[in-house]
């Protein structure tokens, strides 16, 4: 029996944004307020951060200047967000920073200008993966990549700003626990933190974990997880996405199915069972395993369905997506959204249920 299902939905490209080249990719945020899509991204010639949005679905319009703004952006360690009240946030490893080089900087739009929040390199810890989200209170998670400031190398720096920064390792871990990974989800009244152990400890054995923050306080929702008959977590191909009703997300790999080659794996949370498991039940039924090289990134539509956008690696590196259809529980095929060449790909959802998905192609322009 092959089951069929018609859909009124369809990818259109919206208009390319080539006024400038973009460095290792862009962060996609929808803002709540008026559901337009913002791209903030780092310059690749000036090496500062800029802001872009989709003004009437036509055209982008940068906000602040498109030469760029602040300090000098370290590699590709940065991130954007947009708050509940519509404001945009940027958070970057700022090598200008006179504390550290390479230490967090963020900065806020006050609708004319983009202004430090704190102190210009607010933490003492030269940030790499860095990650932010705003929903009350301003969380920064990043990984310290030196062994002369006050933090161990490779440890995750918690970094919260309510009126000033307060920086701490998580509380969860043993001081100075190193890890490979991490990513942050929000909902309006809790973060949630997905982290892969890098391994080097007792007791930590390259699995990964999920912790939640809420009321001040980080509790474990998975500790150390390991597939069965995997040998570690991978390090590629990390997600996680939250909705307001405590329901969790993560997109992780591992190598459960055949030892050494790790494959895309999607697991949801549910809060009142507490219970994780796998969505369709198996590995994401894609073409390639993954590599360093591997792009892909989730996104749940208002209605509960999760969408999974990817660069497909065995075939031209093209940007492709498949969802889980609610009524027949299986993967969708996959729909190639252009014969460009992808990488760095986002998806977000509108809360009225119009998705985006961005990426980078080979000029280095940005694609949504």
């Amino acid at each position: 029996i092959t089951v069929a299902k018609s859909s009124n939905m369809a990818w259109v490209r919206m208009p390319d944004f080539t006024a400038t080249s973009v460095f290792s990719g862009s962060v996609l945020k929808i803002n709540p307020v008026d559901q337009v899509p913002y791209l903030g991204f780092k310059l690749k010639e000036e090496e500062k951060m800029a802001v872009i949005k989709l003004v009437d679905g036509t055209t982008w319009t940068a906000v602040g200047s498109l030469e760029g703004f602040g300090g000098e952006v370290s590699l590709s360690n940065y991130d954007f967000d947009i708050d509940k009240d519509g404001i945009p946030y940027v958070v970057y490893s700022d090598n200008s920073a006179t504390t550290v080089a390479g230490a967090a900087s963020l900065m806020k739009w006050n609708g004319t200008t983009w202004n430090y929040v704190g102190n210009q390199g607010f933490v003492n810890a030269q940030s790499q993966q860095l990650h932010l989200l705003d929903n009350g209170e301003t969380i920064v998670s990043q990984v310290n990549n030196s062994n002369k400031v006050s933090f161990p190398r490779r440890v995750l720096v918690m970094s919260i700003y309510q009126n000033s920064w307060a920086s701490s390792e998580l509380p969860l871990l043993a001081s100075g626990t190193p890890i490979y990974n991490c990513n942050l989800a929000k909902t309006e009244h809790a973060a949630y933190l997905l982290v892969v152990n890098r391994g080097a400890v007792a007791g930590v054995n390259y699995g990964h974990s999920v912790y939640e923050y809420k009321n001040g306080t980080w509790s474990i929702l998975l500790n150390n997880y390991v597939e069965p008959n995997a040998t570690q977590t991978g390090i590629v191909g990390l997600d996680i996405e939250a909705e307001e009703n405590g329901t969790l997300y993560i997109l992780t790999s591992d190598d459960a199915v055949t030892s050494g080659v790790y494959n895309l794996r999607l697991k949801k949370y549910d809060p009142v069972t507490k219970q994780w498991s796998t969505v369709g039940g198996n590995p994401l039924p894609l073409d390639f395993k993954t590599s360093t090289s591997t792009s892909v990134a989730i996104s749940i539509a208002p209605d509960g369905t999760p969408f999974v956008a990817y660069r497909d690696e065995q075939d031209q590196d093209y940007p492709k997506v498949i969802y889980l259809d609610n009524e027949t529980k299986q993967w969708s095929d996959p729909h190639k959204l252009a014969d460009i060449a992808s990488s760095n790909l986002n998806i977000a959802f509108s809360s009225t249920g119009v998705g985006y998905i961005s990426f980078t192609d080979d000029n280095n322009h940005a694609i949504v």
